[in-house]
């Protein structure tokens, strides 16, 4: 049986933390946008070449050399936490260019076992904070009927109170993550169109990750 390990734990039937989305948000909200990874070079004599930048969690934008060296740091640290695990007992594979390194071991098994939980206290240091662009990158692609309803639903959240809340892009990920979730606006908001994303009967808190 095998698991895959991402951002601070594993995934599967093995798990530690994973990045949780914003409150009254439902988990796909935090997949950030991100735009094709490419340097341009001026033809200006002398010119420096312009880069092009990617949103960040906190609104801003980061070059994309510079994500693209997060990632690498990424994926290096996770291969130093694999490392780490095997040296421990636990036998896990060099992370593959997601970022993600398999347990190849009998993962019921190593769930029950104390020394696991251990292993992972003493492996995490190792291992650096996912990148907002490889989670987006690793994240599910929503099918056609999904985007609408995430579009339907910003539409309704700024229609019913929280004006400021992100709009959908083609892909069903929020084209920024910066609006104010706290005011009455947005909880009745949140209220009214939390049905439109499943069940109607949900109340918008039990969405909270």
């Amino acid at each position: 049986m095998k698991d895959t390990t991402s951002r601070h734990g594993t995934s599967g039937a093995i798990r530690t933390a994973r990045r949780r989305p914003g409150r009254g948000e439902p988990g796909w909200t935090r997949w950030a946008v991100a735009v094709p990874v490419l340097l341009v070079t001026l033809a200006a004599c002398g010119a420096e070449p312009e880069r092009d930048e990617v949103p960040s969690a906190g609104g801003g934008k980061k070059a994309s050399a510079e994500v693209e060296n997060e990632i690498d740091q990424y994926i290096e640290s996770v291969g130093v936490w694999a490392k780490c695990m095997r040296k421990e007992g636990f036998p896990y594979t060099d992370p593959n260019s997601k970022g993600q390194a398999e347990f190849e071991g009998d993962v019921r098994k190593a769930k029950a076992d104390p020394k696991f939980t251990a292993a992972h206290k003493t492996c995490e240091e190792h291992r650096k904070p996912l990148p907002e662009e490889l989670e987006r990158r690793n994240a599910p692609k929503a099918t056609a009927e999904e985007i609408k309803k995430r579009r339907e639903y910003s539409k309704c959240m700024q229609e019913q109170g929280a004006p400021d809340h992100p709009d959908v892009d083609s892909e069903g990920h929020y084209v920024n993550e910066e609006w104010d979730q706290n005011t009455s606006g947005a909880r009745r908001a949140m209220r009214i169109c939390t049905p439109i994303l499943g069940d109607p009967t949900m109340p918008a808190g039990e969405l909270q990750g």
